[in-house]
Formats: structure tokens, C-alpha cells, sequence
């Protein structure tokens, strides 16, 4: 990680970001400036941004970051990812419980231990920043400990994180139960001592899913994310088939998956549900009544065999749609290999998706889906500085090939998806790689 200063400068480069989503605003909703200039302050936030021969004089006399030539992007956000499951990457294994079982669960059991959640933390950290990623929403474990070393290592980075306590109180190993009276004492106790300390946390109530939670846990989750309104609620949904049936199997009476989370206030516009697969129209059309949004995690599900999520009946349902890389079940960081699976995923729906509306989804999308857009997302004056610069893969001559035939922007980061750029990542206004 590159050391961090923090000055004002002006970013001279290609700018190019979403201010809506592109699927439904069409072209207006993207903002290509390719002789650009962004003025970034002190503080870590954009001062200014647009055309270089617009620069007002207030910024002037800063000094210059020439990266002309190259395409400059909001940091890459995402949704949905499990910290503690970085080493399990990968790992063989047949469905999602299985796997949850066989990897998850004994890997996640390690994070009580301070040295080891601290280490992992920092390279997770890292990793992310290596591949453009500068905020996320994250898993962590049922231990207080974890979530501290988490938040730590995002905030000495600069980056942005959304991340809770995980609470499950049956059907894991002995030493990953709490209960539902420690779920919610600890998360309280976290939520009030985190937020104050970090300026970019915010806090998530995070039952794992309704299989790992009794009624009396759901319930003091609920309560939770009702007394504290800014809280987001994150959690799983509609994964894999076995999955669905357990849960009918363990709440005989509610109607269906969705159902249960509703019952007990899980439901929200602050909702982040991830993967949604197998939802049904009944289900999509309340998470849309809701403002809840699904968060699509293609490279998990493909490899669990969990599914294939369809964007297009979320999206005629009104669905708010984010995106995510499902470490550890997702089977890499990189944001352009989260949106090339998306892209072959939607292919056999029918659907096709351009460089615009995948890009979007891991920027302004997450950032919306996640209630932190008025602070990141895009390049606009007063958001946060993050962002990532962009030139073509070096020594790779097939991608030089391809990116010959590259005659727009977008077909350019369309070609990113498959043959991945080179990446320098800032957060704050401070490069980190």
C-alpha cells in the first residue's frame, strides 16, 4: 500500500461516471468528460469537477496529477462479500450448505482470536484496493472482535465500510452460536462505539439467514434496525433450492422465504438481500413495495451451481439491483470478473448486459442500494475521492488485439471485463496502489 499524503490537486484524466441508472435514463445517465479535470481538496473530497478548460480559479495554482490518456472511474463498490472466508476460496464442495458446513463454518470459527482477524483483515483490505474496490458491505463473524479488526484496517486505508456483527443461533458449529439476547447486546455496544470512531462506518444488522437464526434471534434484529433507523440490514435470500426448503421446513407458516424476514421488521429500504435467485413475483414485488434491494453475486452462484439470478424480472418488478463478488463462495476480488460472469449469467436469460448498466451497478447502483451515495458512487463535487485510473493491461498481446478494435469508451470497459486494466486505486484523495 502506497503511503498516504494528503493534499490538494487537480486530476487531469478521461472522467467518466453514472448519475442514474443507465438501463432505465439511457445515455443521459452517463457523464464522459474526456478532457477532465477534478480539483480534490484537503479533506479527501472533490472540490470541483469538469471540463479542464472550465477550471475555475480557485484551483489554478494546485498542483497537477497528470493521468491524461487514461479513464478515470468512481471506486468500484460492492455489496456482498464475507471477510472471514478469504482463505476458503475455491475450496471444493457440492451446494451452498454443504459448503457452508464443510468450509465456512470451521474457517469462521477462528475469528474470536485477535492476531488472526487482524491479519486477515489488513490483506482482504489490501486486496480489495489492488483490484479498485474502495468501499464495500461486509460480512464479519459472530465475534465482537472481528468487526473491530474490519473496521480498523477499511478506516487506515480510507476506504468505506458497511459491515455488522453476524448473528446465528442454531444450526452451525457449537462455536459460532450466540443467542439472541448477545446478538443484540454486542451489536449495540458496536454500533456505539464504531460509528463515533470512523468517520466511513456504518453499522449493518446482519442475521446470517433465516436457517442460522431462531425466531427470538430475527425478532431482537428487528428491533435492532428499528431503534437505530440509519442501521442497514443485510442478509441472504433465495440461494439454492435445499436452502428454500429448509427454511419452509423451519417456519412451516410463513408463506414464503421473504416472508420470514418480513415478520420480524427485516424489510426495509435499508435491506440488502443477497442473491435472490429463486424469488418469486409475490417476493419481488414487496422488496420493490419496500424499496429493499437483491444484490446479484454471479461467480458464487455459478460455482455452488446455486442458479442463475434473472436481472430483467427484478428489474420490471422494480427492484433495486446491486452487485457483488460473494468471497468466499465468489470466486474472485476483481470487480470486472464479477461483471464478466454477469454479463454470461443474463445471456441465458436473453439479456444482455452493456459496459454501461454492469459498471454502474458496482458504482453509483451499489452505492444506492447501500444508502451511501450521497457520499460516494460518482465523481461529483462533495463526494469522497475515490477513485480508480484505468490503462490498458500491459504485455498482453491478445489484449492489445482486442482493445485495437475498441473505438468508444464504452466498448473499451466493456473489453475491461475480459481483459482486465491496469488499476490505481485512491480513496480520500490519497493513492493506495
Amino acid at each position: 500500500m502506497i503511503a498516504a499524503v494528503s493534499q490538494s490537486f487537480v486530476l487531469r484524466a478521461h472522467l467518466l461516471w453514472w448519475n442514474d441508472d443507465p438501463f432505465f435514463a439511457g445515455q443521459s445517465a452517463q457523464i464522459s468528460v474526456p478532457d477532465g479535470a477534478m480539483a480534490v481538496g484537503a479533506d479527501g473530497r472533490i472540490a470541483w469537477v469538469g471540463e479542464a478548460a472550465n477550471l475555475p480559479n480557485d484551483y489554478t495554482a494546485w498542483p497537477e496529477v497528470d493521468r491524461r490518456g487514461t479513464v478515470v472511474l468512481p471506486g468500484f463498490i460492492d455489496a456482498h462479500l464475507h471477510f472471514p472466508q478469504s482463505a476458503i476460496i475455491g475450496a471444493y464442495g457440492t451446494d451452498l450448505l454443504h459448503w457452508l458446513d464443510t468450509y465456512t463454518f470451521p474457517e469462521e470459527s477462528r475469528f474470536g482470536d485477535q492476531a488472526h482477524a487482524a491479519s486477515i483483515a489488513a490483506i482482504f483490505a489490501d486486496t480489495l484496493l489492488r483490484y479498485g474496490v474502495t468501499s464495500a458491505c461486509v460480512f464479519s463473524t459472530i465475534h465482537p472482535v472481528a468487526l473491530e479488526e474490519l473496521a480498523a484496517a477499511f478506516h487506515s486505508r480510507g476506504m468505506g465500510l458497511l459491515s455488522g456483527k453476524t448473528a446465528m443461533d442454531r444450526n452451525a458449529i457449537p462455536t459460532l452460536h450466540d443467542t439472541a439476547q448477545s446478538a443484540y447486546d454486542d451489536a449495540k455496544v458496536l454500533l456505539e462505539a464504531l460509528e463515533p470512531q470512523y468517520d466511513r462506518f456504518g453499522y449493518v444488522v446482519t442475521p446470517r439467514f433465516a436457517i442460522t437464526s431462531t425466531e427470538a434471534q430475527l425478532d431482537v434484529c428487528g428491533s435492532l434496525h428499528a431503534e437505530f433507523p440509519h442501521t442497514r440490514m443485510q442478509t441472504h435470500i433465495n440461494e439454492s433450492a435445499r436452502e428454500i426448503a429448509t427454511v419452509a421446513q423451519l417456519f412451516p407458516n410463513d408463506a414464503s422465504y421473504l416472508d420470514v424476514y418480513d415478520r420480524f421488521g427485516l424489510v426495509t429500504d435499508r435491506s440488502l438481500f443477497a442473491h435472490g435467485i429463486h424469488t418469486t413475483e409475490a417476493e419481488m414485488a414487496r422488496m420493490a413495495e419496500a424499496g429493499a434491494a437483491v444484490v446479484h453475486c454471479p461467480t458464487s452462484n455459478t460455482f455452488l451451481g446455486s442458479g442463475l439470478f434473472n436481472p430483467g424480472a427484478n428489474r420490471a418488478a422494480g427492484v433495486n439491483i446491486g452487485i457483488g463478488c460473494d468471497i468466499g463462495g465468489g470466486t474472485h476480488f476483481s470487480p470486472f470478473v464479477t461483471m464478466q460472469e454477469a454479463y454470461k449469467v443474463a445471456r441465458f436469460h436473453d439479456q444482455s448486459l452493456t459496459a454501461a448498466e454492469t459498471y454502474y451497478w458496482h458504482t453509483l447502483g451499489n452505492a444506492r442500494a447501500m444508502k451511501t451515495n450521497r457520499e460516494a458512487g460518482s465523481l461529483a463535487a462533495g463526494k469522497w475521492a475515490d477513485f480508480i485510473v484505468l490503462s490498458d493491461p500491459d504485455d498482453d498481446p491478445i489484449a492489445a488485439l482486442r482493445l485495437a478494435h475498441a473505438e468508444t469508451v464504452e466498448q473499451r470497459l466493456f473489453a475491461y471485463q475480459f481483459f482486465a486494466p491496469q488499476i490505481q486505486t485512491w480513496t480520500r484523495g490519497i493513492q493506495r496502489t
